[in-house]
């Protein structure tokens, strides 16, 4: 799908501000902004809208997200892992791994692809998730098997 020349969007170890699922959601949209060369109002306003409506929780360890950028041309995703266990959703599952999802505006045919590997990528490696998620190295990993 994605050229694994490219540069790895992954980022370890995301301090917050407040230990929150809101200030989750700013730092993600923040954080993949940056890597992408994004607007950031524009991915915090779909990440907002996933984390209310069609986050995906796996494991009680990772959480995947997505959003859409006008200005994207295809499918990318950034792995992010946050320093400490943010609460997340209504039964307050325990993430440290956030996987943001971003497409094209009016192009999401990508995206069952993406999240089908997310959710892969997490299961298989379930087991190896707390040495994976501390360094860029290891949330690599996870990145290349997402973007297969």
């Amino acid at each position: 799908m994605l050229s694994l020349l490219k540069k790895k969007n992954v980022v370890a170890n995301v301090a917050l501000d407040e230990n929150n699922e809101l200030a989750a959601l700013k730092a993600i949209a923040n954080r993949v902004a940056g890597k992408l060369d994004l607007a950031e109002q524009e991915l915090k306003s779909g990440f907002f809208a996933s984390g209310a409506q069609d986050a995906v929780i796996i494991g009680d360890e990772a959480v995947i997200l997505r959003a859409t950028s006008s200005t994207l041309t295809h499918p990318e995703a950034v792995v992010l892992s946050f320093d400490s266990p943010v609460q997340w959703g209504d039964d307050n599952s325990s993430v440290d791994i956030a996987i943001a999802i971003v497409l094209p505006v009016n192009d999401d045919s990508a995206y069952q692809t993406l999240l089908n590997n997310a959710r892969v990528a997490i299961s298989d490696h379930i087991d190896e998730l707390n040495t994976l998620k501390s360094s860029n190295s290891g949330l690599k990993t996870l990145w290349k098997e997402i973007n297969r």
